[in-house]
C-alpha cells in the first residue's frame, strides 16, 4: 500500500469508528459524519463532522525501501447552539465524544506506531441569531510503509570486480573479478 492509499484508509478508518460510536452519534447522526467535505455547512445541517488529511509526510527508516509516514488527521466537529454557553458546551462535548472515541479505543491506537498528538482548536461565532462553532482536532499519527522492489525473474549473471586499495585508495586497476552465471532463482 502506498502512502495515498494508507492516508485513504486511515481517513476511512475514523469515519467508520467515529459512526459506529454510540456517544457520537447520539450527537452527530452518521449520516453526517463527512469524508472531506469541502462545501460549507449551514446551521440547518449541524452538528456535524468532517474528516480530512490535509498532510502526509514520508521520512527515510533506513533501508530505502522503508518509510514512515506521519499523517495529520484533521477532524472537525461542528455545532450550534441558542446561546453562546450552550454553544461553547455543545462545542466541547462533541470535541470529548470524538476524542474519547478514539484515544480510549485500543485497536484504533494499535493501527498506528504512534499518536503524537490531539491538538483541538475552538472557533465561535455569531452572525445575527445564529451561533455556530467548530472544534478542529489534529490528530498526528506515525506509521511504516515498505516498498517491495520488484526483481526481474531473468537474472541470470552476477559480476563483482575488485580493486585492491595501495595507500588507501583504489588505484583503478581491477585486481580480480567474480563471475556466476546461468543462475537459477
Amino acid at each position: 500500500m502506498g502512502a495515498s492509499a494508507d492516508r485513504k484508509a486511515a481517513r476511512l478508518d475514523v469515519i467508520a469508528r467515529l459512526a459506529a460510536d454510540a456517544t457520537v452519534i447520539a450527537i452527530v447522526p452518521a449520516a453526517r459524519i463527512y469524508d472531506s467535505r469541502t462545501t460549507a455547512l449551514a446551521a440547518s445541517l449541524m452538528p456535524a463532522i468532517n474528516v480530512f488529511v490535509p498532510r502526509t509526510q514520508a521520512r527515510q527508516n533506513g533501508a530505502k525501501i522503508v518509510q514512515k509516514l506521519r499523517h495529520s488527521i484533521i477532524i472537525e466537529c461542528f455545532e450550534v447552539g441558542s446561546t453562546d454557553a450552550e454553544l461553547a458546551a455543545n462545542v466541547d462535548d462533541l470535541a470529548e465524544a470524538v476524542e474519547e472515541c478514539l484515544l480510549t479505543d485500543p485497536v484504533f491506537m494499535a493501527t498506528f506506531e504512534e499518536v503524537a498528538t490531539a491538538d483541538v482548536d475552538i472557533a465561535l461565532d455569531a452572525t445575527g441569531d445564529e451561533r455556530k462553532g467548530l472544534a478542529r482536532i489534529a490528530f498526528d499519527v506515525t506509521c511504516g510503509i515498505q516498498y517491495n522492489p520488484a526483481m526481474p525473474d531473468d537474472l541470470s549473471t552476477v559480476a563483482v570486480d575488485v580493486d585492491f586499495l595501495e595507500d588507501d585508495e583504489p588505484d583503478g586497476n581491477i585486481d580480480a573479478e567474480v563471475i556466476v552465471e546461468d543462475l537459477e532463482l
